[in-house]
């Protein structure tokens, strides 16, 4: 495994609210703290609610979750006997989940335009108007 810089603390503030406004997530918070190796209690508490101050390892577990997750190496499962998606597994090949969007961007020359691009869904740092019924 890799080392690589964590998010900072902030940044992952709001990837993680963005995470939760998601309608269509590709799964629960209680199986992505599992991909970060995280109680739900701990990240309810130091993430999602801020009662609790962030430690370093929950900062670079969080970002690991995170970054795993953007980048397409999990995959969520489910058992033939449940419903719902219960476990995950780490792909070999990652495969990003891409969609096509139209999204609102300001440029000073020129103003507003709409811009069609294809974006992961799975990022949650785009901070622009998605236009795309969704």
């Amino acid at each position: 495994m890799k080392l690589f810089d964590p998010l900072s603390k902030q940044e992952i503030y709001e990837r993680i609210r963005n995470f939760m406004d998601d309608e269509y997530k590709p799964m629960s918070m209680k199986l992505f703290c599992k991909i970060c190796g995280i109680s739900f209690d701990t990240m309810k508490d130091c993430v999602i609610d801020k009662t609790l101050p962030m430690s370093e390892l929950t900062q670079r577990k969080v970002s690991r979750g995170l970054r795993l997750l953007e980048q397409g190496e999990v995959a969520v499962t489910k058992s033939y006997k449940s419903t719902y998606p219960d476990n995950f597994v780490f792909l070999e090949k990652p495969k990003k989940r891409i969609a096509r969007r139209v999204l609102l961007e300001y440029d000073n020359d020129s103003g507003f335009s709409l811009k069609p691009k294809l974006v992961n869904k799975n990022s949650y740092t785009i901070n622009k108007i998605d236009l795309t019924k969704k």
